[in-house]
Order: C-alpha cells, then structure tokens, then sequence
C-alpha cells in the first residue's frame, strides 16, 4: 500500500536528524497503514509488538503505540520507517497471556517496519496503564 500523503517538513527534519540522513535529494511520504506480513495490517494508533533494541529487561520485543509509518526514499535508500511510542511493561501475569504496560510519551523509537510482529488488542485503564492481551505465539519473547 503506497503512502498516500505527503510528510510534512517537520517529520522530514526529525528524520533527517535522528537518521543522519543527506538535507536534499530525500523524499518522506506517510501513510495510515501499513502491512506487516501476508494476514497483517498496522494502522496509526494501534499498539504492537515489535523488534528493538534489547530493552533493560533484555526482553526481545517491546510494545508501543504507532505514530507515524515512513516511506524515506532517495540516494539508492528505500525503506518504510514507523515512528512508535515505547510502552514498558510494569508486570506479566503466569502464563504470558496478559501483561500491564505505562503508556508513556517520553521513549519514542524509529524502526523498520519489518520489525513490527503484530498488533495487539489492548484496554486503556484510568491510571496511565493499558492491559494488553499477547498472541499465543510470542508469549515466551515478551
């Protein structure tokens, strides 16, 4: 699915920054959604899985909430990029199905979009955290 909207130059600088990017010659489009593999879609807003650095935790993946998703194009580079706020987990029950995370504005990572794993249903609570329910399938990687 091609970015249909045109990124404004304040994505474009914080990319530029952040990436040590070339100033001309680069083009950054986004878009609303993106596909993660053949039976998954992310959209803005959703909160996933996804690769990152080892967290503190030396947890494999992390889980945040989707900002922005990049397409950067130019000087030979093509990738699409996804800006996402990090959510840090605050406790897991037993068996890894459910886990509370902060919803936090202040850790934000610029990834790769092939490092997103999936979206996750989840549930706002009054107190600044969010109940996620983990797949079955990464539940030993969390």
């Amino acid at each position: 699915m091609p970015p249909l909207i045109k990124s404004s130059r304040n994505l474009a600088t914080l990319l530029e920054d952040e990436l040590s990017l070339p100033k001309a010659g680069m083009t950054y489009e986004s878009a609303s959604a993106a596909r993660v593999s053949q039976f998954e879609v992310v959209h803005q807003r959703d909160v996933v899985l996804f690769h990152g650095a080892l967290s503190e935790d030396n947890d494999p993946l992390l889980t945040g909430e989707v900002w922005q998703i990049v397409s950067i194009q130019g000087h030979g580079l093509y990738y699409l990029a996804v800006i996402i706020s990090v959510w840090p987990k605050f406790s897991q029950n037993e068996d890894g199905s459910v886990m509370v995370v902060t919803m936090q504005e202040d850790d934000t990572r610029i990834a790769v979009l092939t490092d997103v794993q999936c979206a996750l249903v989840y549930r706002r609570k009054s107190n600044g955290q969010a109940q996620v329910l983990v797949p079955r399938l990464h539940r030993g990687c969390i």
